[in-house]
């Protein structure tokens, strides 16, 4: 059995005292996690205009997480 991780971005304003850039960097930690833990894929919804997701180009943040994998 292979397992993934999926992750969408949200960024709701009343719940999270994040900014996008620590949320940014939170999933590029938990992308390495994933990988020492052995799983076999990442993947990174692609969202506009939304609280929902807040990643509308994942190509160059999966660009980083390829370097750091």
């Amino acid at each position: 059995m292979e397992f993934g991780l999926f992750t969408v971005f949200d960024q709701y304003k009343e719940k999270m005292s994040r900014t996008h850039e620590q949320l940014l960097y939170e999933v590029l930690e938990q992308t390495e996690r994933a990988d020492q833990l052995g799983y076999h894929s990442v993947w990174f919804a692609e969202h506009h205009f939304s609280e929902y997701g807040i990643l509308t180009t994942p190509q160059m943040l999966l660009s980083v997480a390829a370097e750091r994998t």
